[in-house]
């Protein structure tokens, strides 16, 4: 069986993005280069997603506070976050939709919140700091900041795990 050069380059691009799941790596969504609009182009109305404008205004406060000052105010993470650092971990990897971070469904998002991501990464976990209210207006403003186009990728994988909610 021959398959067209299509099917080969949609084979290649789903490899491309299964192997780019793991802790460190990155691979853009669908639809284009990799290259994603600065976040602030994109933030504001939270029309057609999971979550409502006063959440990510909440969530602005909660991001500030909580998450800021290992993963950047703008959300754009450690410049070297895929290389591993001396005790053989991942720096802090941007949120705005550049990184992994989409590749996750919401249930996974808030895991990674509440328990943290030792021993691989470093980042604790937030559970016992911040209620399940804090942590959804959290992903609500990093969301925010996500092209559409990447929030359209996001929801098409939340939605083949079934849905955090």
């Amino acid at each position: 069986m021959t398959m067209s050069r299509k099917t080969v380059w949609w084979v290649m691009l789903l490899a491309l993005g299964l192997a780019g799941c793991g802790e460190g790596e990155s691979s853009p969504p669908p639809g284009g280069a990799g290259e994603v609009a600065p976040p602030e182009e994109h933030a504001g109305s939270a029309a057609g997603r999971w979550y409502t404008d006063e959440m990510v205004r909440s969530g602005r406060d909660v991001y500030q506070e909580s998450c800021a000052s290992c993963h950047g105010a703008a959300a754009q993470g450690d410049p070297s976050w895929r290389e591993r650092t001396p005790d053989g971990k991942f720096s802090p990897p941007p949120l705005n939709g550049t990184a992994h971070t989409w590749h996750h469904p919401l249930a996974r998002l808030r895991h990674i919140i509440d328990r943290g991501t030792e021993p691989k990464g470093s980042m604790p976990g937030w559970g016992d700091r911040l209620s399940d209210a804090e942590i959804d207006a959290a992903l609500a403003w990093i969301q925010s900041r996500w092209p559409d186009r990447v929030y359209e990728a996001w929801a098409r994988i939340d939605a083949r795990a079934g849905r955090g909610r």
